[in-house]
């Protein structure tokens, strides 16, 4: 009780702290849609097919590529048939513009979608910022594609679920992804919440040499080991974030969601239908814990 009451005057502090951050935010305007007008989510968000995605599906890894909206639509919507029970939603990305101060960053701002709003959990937020993990940094999320291109969906597939965004800087150290992994095990109950790891993969090869490095990719993330895992470098060839697949592979280790599925892994010179491009992007999607 006496530790309780010597921590209660700064737990009011970053109450009242979140609370202006989220008055603030208010008076803005939401982050714009990304990256195409309304009419054209209407029309993405409305395309034909769905992925069979198992239920307890409770972490995946997906795209944030703007080529992949067909393929995110599809998988979007298989997750969200199998695991109507969602109440939480965390996306975590790369900071891709190494925007912002911290290294681990979230967010207050609404996203504006083609269904209306989508406003971060007011409750997570402060959560987290308690926690001293992250800090809250709006203006590293208008224009974080890794966060944006998934709000869309979020709000048309989860449209009850509250929202946590997180952003990880290159240089996040394994101990800060790690100490995330156990705050989000901690303060969100793993049978409703669905972790989301937004990576695209190999970048501006061929798709030969792509596949190449994917394979050995995906034979790391099949070890769930971490230590296998390629080490976080801003210039990683392997994939846009290797701190947001530390986080993703760290959180099945702890929850035991072991059950591994490749949905789909593509490449944008398939999308495009051009095999001899020489600069690429691939992508994975992956689902954890599912049971088909």
């Amino acid at each position: 009780m006496i530790g309780f009451k010597k921590i209660l005057p700064d737990l009011v502090v970053v109450g009242l702290v979140v609370f202006g951050l989220v008055m603030v935010s208010r008076l803005q305007s939401p982050i714009p849609i990304y990256p195409f007008e309304k009419i054209n989510w209407d029309w993405i968000l409305g395309l034909e097919g769905q992925d069979k995605i198992g239920t307890n599906t409770r972490v995946a890894i997906l795209p944030h590529d703007a080529l992949s909206h067909k393929e995110l639509t599809m998988f979007y919507r298989g997750l969200a048939v199998a695991n109507s029970e969602i109440e939480n939603v965390v996306v975590i990305s790369p900071n891709h513009f190494e925007t912002g101060a911290a290294n681990i960053q979230t967010d207050t701002r609404q996203f504006q979608t083609a269904d209306g709003e989508l406003t971060p959990s007011r409750q997570l937020v402060q959560q987290l910022l308690i926690s001293g993990l992250g800090k809250i940094e709006n203006s590293t999320f208008e224009k974080e594609h890794g966060i944006t291109m998934q709000a869309e969906y979020i709000k048309r597939f989860f449209p009850e679920s509250k929202f946590l965004p997180i952003v990880l800087k290159a240089n996040t150290t394994p101990a800060e992804v790690d100490a995330l992994v156990l705050w989000l095990t901690n303060n969100l109950p793993t049978e409703n919440t669905l972790v989301l790891g937004s990576i695209d993969f190999s970048h501006y090869l061929t798709k030969t040499q792509a596949d190449i490095n994917d394979a050995k990719t995906l034979a790391q993330i099949k070890t769930m080991e971490l230590d296998e895992l390629p080490a976080s470098d801003v210039e990683c060839e392997f994939l846009d974030s290797p701190a947001t697949l530390r986080a993703v592979i760290g959180y099945v280790g702890v929850v035991g969601g072991k059950v591994l599925s490749v949905v789909r892994h593509d490449n944008t010179a398939e999308i495009r239908n051009q095999p001899r491009l020489t600069s690429t992007t691939s992508h994975f999607y992956i689902t954890f814990g599912g049971v088909l």
